[in-house]
């Protein structure tokens, strides 16, 4: 059997309840999106990919300011 081409498959939204401090857990889309290894926004209409902190697998969603 050989790969004949490929589909993009998009889901619905899914609300991820963020952390007390305003983080989102990557274990957290993880448990919502099965098999999910990271997610990315659109800016520009360029794909740029949200960075997690290796050590605490949380990405700031809000600004400290």
């Amino acid at each position: 059997m050989s790969i004949i081409g490929w589909v993009r498959l998009q889901i619905e939204p899914v609300d991820i309840q963020l952390e007390n401090d305003d983080t989102l857990l990557l274990s957290a889309v993880q448990s919502a999106i099965p098999g999910a290894h990271g997610i990315y926004y659109v800016e520009d209409e360029q794909k740029k990919a949200f960075r997690y902190d290796a050590s605490t697998g949380r990405k700031k969603l809000v600004s400290d300011s």
